[in-house]
């Protein structure tokens, strides 16, 4: 199973970009930054790492309530054969809901840094969708009450 994801998983790493907005992807950027600069300054195999683009970064792994539990840990489990077949050291996650977290802790992912979703507005709000602006009725990212868990799984 997790070879027939690993080839579809590539597949649709070409073509996420094209459906995720980069500007809601840089809406959670500020835990990528916070926590990765935390990693790098307290464990120095992760920011050599880091420093040589040995750090895969995988962003909104089940981000639909479609895909299967299982079909999460298979996501997860490919995503970590991918990268460890091009000789990367770790792996990031962003775990948005459970089964990701759980996913990535049953493959030996470390809790680094948790972002709530509602702790401070960070995106436009608008009662209705605009052109190329990401917003919301509220302001959030989104409407759960959790957030952001980022996991690293070391590869090596």
């Amino acid at each position: 199973m997790i070879r027939s994801f690993s080839r579809e998983m590539t597949n649709c790493e070409r073509s996420s970009s094209s459906r995720t907005s980069p500007r809601s992807v840089g809406a959670r950027r500020p835990q990528d930054a916070e926590a990765l600069t935390a990693l790098s300054i307290r464990y120095p195999e992760f920011r050599e790492a880091y420093a040589q683009d040995k750090v895969g970064h995988h962003f909104m792994v089940a981000r639909s309530d479609a895909l299967a539990n299982a079909g999460t840990f298979e996501l997860v489990a490919a995503s970590v054969e991918h990268y460890q077949a091009l000789g990367y050291a770790f792996m990031v996650v962003e775990a948005t809901n459970q089964w990701t977290g759980a996913a990535c802790e049953a493959l030996g992912g470390v809790r680094a840094h948790f972002a709530p979703f509602q702790a401070q507005p960070t995106v436009r709000q608008s009662a209705s969708p605009l052109e190329d602006v990401v917003t919301s009725s509220n302001g959030f990212l989104s409407d759960k009450d959790s957030g952001s868990m980022l996991y690293v799984i070391r590869l090596t």
